[in-house]
């Protein structure tokens, strides 16, 4: 039979594993987590350090499209309508001078 003292000592003893396994665990989920935000992060930067290359690239020739999946937008530098000058701009639909775009957030599935 199972002494007082036996008990308590294997009690502790699973107290003890189970307390490790957990910090195992809380400390690879939160470097998991962490890869995964440094990752999204440097998708953000790359993504918009592809976007200025390219804007620069054009010299204000033509728009700048960016896709993702189906959705499609095309990005004019402010400094490319300022250059033109407002006698320069073309009349929208409703005779308004085109405004410039802002980046709009990816359409969700």
């Amino acid at each position: 039979m199972f002494t007082k003292q036996d008990i308590i000592k294997s009690a502790v003893l699973i107290w003890i594993v189970v307390s490790i396994a957990y910090i195992g665990y809380d400390t690879w989920r939160d470097y998991q987590i962490r890869g995964i935000q440094q990752a999204y992060q440097a998708g953000i930067a790359d993504g918009a350090k592809q976007l200025i290359e390219k804007s620069n690239a054009g010299q204000c020739k033509e728009p700048v499209t960016v896709s993702v999946g189906e959705g499609k937008i095309d990005f004019i530098d402010v400094k490319c309508l300022q250059q033109s000058g407002p006698q320069g701009q073309q009349q929208g639909p409703q005779g308004q001078a085109p405004t410039p775009t802002a980046p709009i957030s990816t359409p969700k599935k």
